[in-house]
């Protein structure tokens, strides 16, 4: 399903400087703490706690929520995240069972991270040594 968005706030012009300043007022929290899956390892549970997006981690569009991908170089490659791994929860609360409802949750608690791609001056390397 395709979205398109027509106001923000009841602004109908210029609606991307309007999402822009909306988003700009969202909470920012230090991290997130993803709850996986390990399909492979007897249905073990590991958790992993982000700090930075952009977080490097594409998911199935299906039910449940697998990992797809893991970008190289990235923040979750970092962690050892892999492909197959099942989210289960984000910040203790369990991944709702609609697929629209459970990428609405994780886009939205990742895009409260820190975008580290917002620090020109950070080279992968060095985004690779933050805190985890």
């Amino acid at each position: 399903a395709n979205w398109v968005v027509r106001a923000v706030n009841g602004i109908r012009r210029d609606v991307l400087s309007a999402l822009q300043a909306a988003s700009s007022q969202l909470p920012q929290v230090n991290d997130i703490r993803f709850t996986f899956r390990l399909p492979d390892a007897g249905d073990k549970e590991v958790d992993i706690t982000l700090s930075s997006r952009p977080v490097g981690i594409t998911f199935t569009r299906s039910e449940p929520l697998r990992v797809k991908s893991v970008r190289s170089q990235s923040y979750a490659f970092g962690l050892g995240v892999t492909r197959g791994w099942v989210l289960l929860r984000v910040d203790g609360e369990p991944i709702p069972e609609r697929l629209d409802e459970a990428m609405e949750m994780v886009t939205f608690k990742v895009s409260n991270l820190p975008d580290v791609k917002a620090s020109p001056d950070l080279s992968p390397a060095q985004i690779m040594k933050l805190p985890k």
